[in-house]
């Protein structure tokens, strides 16, 4: 018995270890040359959150204390090859991040 409740306990510890995700609303971003757009960046899933950032050519915010959800605005795209990223640090002083997929494009001209 005390070998079933040990097993259900690393299951549990493991799932919840691994729920927190960080996720992009929208989950792809795409925006014309030049262009702008926004997204939401969410952790809310996370537990022992100290705070939550943004990294990006296009103005970062630093780390916002006791929050775990940021909206980000991209203004003025002008690298095809932008990666922004959002991040979280945790309580024991570790941090995770994730790039927004974005996809910068142009119209063709005829």
């Amino acid at each position: 018995m005390r070998f079933f409740v040990f097993l259900i306990f690393i299951l549990w510890a493991g799932k919840s270890a691994h729920s927190c995700e960080i996720e992009f609303r929208p989950p792809l971003v795409f925006v014309e040359f030049g262009g702008s757009a926004t997204a939401n960046c969410n952790a809310s899933l996370c537990s022992n959150i100290d705070g939550i950032g943004w990294e990006s050519p296009y103005g970062g915010t630093g780390l916002i204390e006791g929050q775990s959800t940021l909206n980000v605005n991209l203004e003025n795209v002008k690298e095809w090859n932008t990666e922004p990223q959002c991040y979280i640090v945790f309580s024991n002083d570790t941090q995770r991040t994730k790039k927004l997929p974005i996809t910068v494009y142009s119209k063709l001209l005829r």
